[in-house]
């Protein structure tokens, strides 16, 4: 049923694609005789450097993007198809002219800025529109001003189409198709999270949302759905690729189990997952000084990314853990076409296919984790469940408060971190206010009753489990979403379920509470004995604050130094 259910989504998802899609793409490349390149002074003129033959790279490997201005000059071959345009790698630049040079000496130009090009449906490309090309012109020449990216320079062709042309159908078929593979995790995810607020789907939901950005900007589809100009659409592009390495690092930093990464390593994943966006953003911004060699430094500021990753994987399949099998299938081609991909922007040209091979990776990556989420989730449920059936063995153990009918004080301490372990992260001390008052007005009897009606509020939630310690003194567990607002509103409720169930008391019985929440997969090493301590003094606080109140407290440890926030 789930597999039928599954297999139309990706359908549907699919056929949509293929609605927005041109329906058929045809590349029309016009052969060069000669290809060269040359550099160039901003506002030099192109006839002295087309006059200094020594200025001429004519190998394919002359590119670089130290000039301000980069020439690519076209000998046209005889009887050979006449282009309408040009067509390029998408990326930065600040301007390019279009130069048609005849046999007898005349040109004719156009010059377009960044936001008049046309960005391509199919591929990673934009195109001009050349002037006027007749038989007479022998020599076609783009001068681009301040590129940012050498793929401009490096993927490039004339073209006989006016609006030019990208990959052919069977390239952009494949990155379609991802596009649509990659929406059915996104949409599972966001289905995990509400089932599974754990942290690490988020991390794996922004995995996934920036690779589909990617992705959709490589295809061309992004015009179809948010045009953009073509600046904004490289930074989006950049801004993914940081925020797909941040996500990877901290969704295997959380998802991994407690104590399989060193707390050395787990430091280093989340400094490098703020340090690779902050990269980014700085090269993204477009420095004048960062242009020729600001797309190197991107690349090697999300090489610890790769590094991390395999010692991450490295150290935690050492140690024994059971998840990572999962990531080691799904990262493995992902790592090696990322080591490719990242030389050849720093060393070379990336041929063709990178880009395509990087996004099935990425694809065949995404669906991997997801499998393991599912399977986490079948643990994670299986481990409470059996949780559950020991701590109802427990009550039988230990026995009940006959007063209240929750659980006595006995055998806390031992069951801690089962119950942690089955996702009971927060803890909450609630005390009576001025309780002794009520005793000592109306009786022991009267105290008694007050005492089971403030039992009776805190035992309906069956993510919720409730001790009496002693006294007018209550401890809480409770795990999922929001669970100190829960226990708030248990602590609230006190007054009018005591007051319907205790008639004739003097005034309202009251509340105080001190909780501390703690999220899953930290500091599990933590002992009942310092949470309880923690919740008491905060306990403490709410009593000397004016009673009648909550203060809370959320911890993330760090390897021994906290964050704390508090509330009143």
């Amino acid at each position: 049923m789930q597999r039928g259910r599954f297999l139309a989504i990706l359908a549907a998802v699919l056929a949509a694609l293929a609605a927005l899609w041109p329906g058929t793409v045809t590349a029309h490349p016009v052969a060069a005789a000669r290809t060269c390149q040359a550099g160039a002074a901003l506002g030099e003129p192109w006839r002295a450097v087309i006059a200094d033959p020594g200025r001429w790279r004519c190998d394919g490997i002359g590119h670089s993007l130290k000039p301000e201005v980069t020439l690519l000059r076209y000998d046209r071959t005889r009887g050979g198809a006449i282009p309408r345009s040009f067509v390029a790698h998408y990326g930065t630049f600040a301007a390019v002219t279009l130069i048609a040079l005849d046999r007898d000496g005349t040109a004719r130009s156009r010059s377009y800025p960044i936001d008049a090009v046309h960005r391509l449906d199919a591929g990673p490309f934009f195109s001009a529109a050349l002037p006027r090309i007749t038989d007479r012109t022998v020599t076609v020449i783009a001068a681009i001003e301040k590129p940012w990216i050498d793929h401009i320079l490096i993927q490039h062709h004339l073209d006989s189409d006016p609006q030019g042309s990208g990959w052919p159908i069977g390239s952009v078929s494949i990155l379609a198709m991802i596009c649509g593979i990659l929406l059915v995790p996104l949409l599972l995810n966001a289905a995990f999270y509400w089932a599974l607020p754990e942290r690490y789907v988020l991390w794996h939901l922004l995995m996934v949302g920036s690779t589909l950005v990617q992705a959709l900007i490589l295809t061309g589809l992004s015009t179809k759905i948010l045009p953009v100009p073509l600046n904004v659409e490289v930074m989006i592009s950049d801004f993914s690729f940081a925020m797909l390495g941040a996500g990877a690092l901290m969704f295997l930093r959380s998802f991994v189990e407690p104590g399989m990464l060193g707390p050395g390593l787990s430091r280093a994943m989340a400094a490098q997952a703020v340090f690779g966006v902050a990269a980014v953003a700085i090269t993204t911004l477009l420095f004048p000084g960062l242009r020729p060699i600001g797309i190197v430094l991107l690349h090697l500021a999300m090489l610890p990314s790769v590094i991390l990753l395999l010692a991450a994987m490295i150290q935690a399949a050492r140690r024994g853990s059971a998840v990572i099998r999962f990531q080691i299938v799904g990262w493995t081609p992902v790592l090696l076409v990322s080591i490719w991909r990242i030389g050849s922007f720093v060393f070379g040209a990336m041929p063709s296919e990178a880009p395509i091979a990087y996004h099935a990776a990425l694809a065949f990556e995404v669906l991997v984790t997801a499998v393991a989420i599912i399977s986490r989730f079948a643990v994670l449920r299986r481990e409470r469940d059996q949780a559950r059936d020991r701590f109802e063995q427990l009550e039988g153990e230990a026995g009940l408060d006959p007063l209240t009918g929750l659980l006595n004080r006995r055998g806390i301490e031992a069951r801690f971190h089962e119950l942690r372990a089955a996702g009971f992260d927060t803890l909450a001390v609630i005390d009576l206010d001025h309780f002794k008052a009520v005793n000592d007005a109306r009786g022991h009897a009267v105290g008694d009753s007050v005492l089971a009606a403030t039992g009776s509020v805190l035992r309906d939630d069956p993510d919720l489990i409730a001790w009496r310690l002693g006294g007018e003194e209550f401890l809480l567990m409770l795990r999922g979403r929001n669970a100190a607002a829960r226990a708030e509103a248990r602590r609230q409720a006190i007054p009018a379920r005591v007051a319907a169930i205790v008639p004739g008391l003097p005034g309202p019985v009251t509340a105080s509470m001190g909780v501390v929440e703690l999220p899953r997969g930290e500091m599990l090493a933590t002992s009942y004995g310092e949470l309880y301590a923690r919740a008491d003094r905060l306990l403490y606080e709410a009593k000397h604050g004016g009673r009648n109140r909550m203060v809370a407290e959320k911890l993330t440890m760090f390897t021994g130094r906290e964050r704390r926030r508090r509330a009143a």
